[in-house]
């Protein structure tokens, strides 16, 4: 710092505001770039990160209509009842699939959930039918009952 004692007290006076500006302009330009950083991770998120948050969450919601749709087919004895858990099936894979879409990196997650997802409605439906047709064996459907348990987690 010894250059600053051979400066004129113009200089120096003069140097103060230019130090100001210089600091101005590096918290404006670091500034610039978080704030670049920011807006991208939120287009990520936006784009990306919250709809496959949306359809988790709608699997887990259709997921349980699904069971209660099983049970009320089962209680009501219809058959037909069954077709509505098929639709409901189809959006839970419909679903797994654009979660496989929005994060191709990540894909196999939702293609292992979609297939346990699969064996367990199969488990289910054939349980369902079979209750509801009177063909079920109640000494075999404790371990249906338990592979279904399964799949579910």
């Amino acid at each position: 710092m010894g250059w600053l004692n051979n400066l004129s007290l113009r200089l120096k006076i003069f140097l103060i505001p230019v130090v100001g500006i210089l600091g101005f302009v590096f918290f404006l330009l670091y500034s610039f770039f978080v704030t670049n950083r920011n807006a991208e991770r939120l287009e990520f998120i936006r784009d990306q990160e919250f709809p496959v948050l949306q359809r988790a969450e709608a699997n887990l919601v259709n997921l349980e209509r699904l069971q209660e749709t099983f049970n009320g087919a089962v209680a009501a004895g219809e058959v037909e009842a069954l077709s509505a858990a098929a639709d409901r099936a189809r959006l839970i894979r419909d679903n797994f699939a654009t979660i496989a879409r929005l994060q191709p990196e990540q894909a196999a997650t939702p293609n292992k959930l979609g297939k346990d997802f699969d064996a367990y409605f199969n488990l289910a439906d054939g349980f369902s039918r079979g209750m509801i047709k009177g063909e079920l064996d109640f000494g075999k459907a404790q371990p249906t009952i338990e592979e279904m348990n399964t799949r579910l987690k």
